[in-house]
């Protein structure tokens, strides 16, 4: 199960996005500028929600929190997947 449920600035064009994909395909469709690129850096952490999460197969893979980033040399939190190291 995928579970995405995050908001991103980016300029003037708001991403919120909520979903629920169970297993099988899922494809994400829709207009040119209408978030699907985004929405993929996003699970794939190539980008950070500004708020929200992201939980693949019951684990959060992504957790936007304010405050400090991480200590020198760890992930950075929004990046963290339990359980997995660098």
């Amino acid at each position: 199960m995928l579970e995405i449920s995050v908001r991103r600035q980016q300029g003037a064009f708001l991403l919120d996005v909520d979903l629920e994909a169970g297993p099988g395909i899922t494809a994400l469709f829709g207009p040119s500028g209408s978030g699907k690129s985004s929405v993929i850096k996003l699970v794939a952490g190539l980008a950070r929600p500004d708020a929200g999460h992201i939980t693949v197969g019951g684990a959060g893979a992504v957790r936007c929190r304010q405050g400090p980033e991480c200590a020198a040399g760890e992930a950075p939190s929004w990046l963290c997947v339990p359980g997995r190291t660098a």
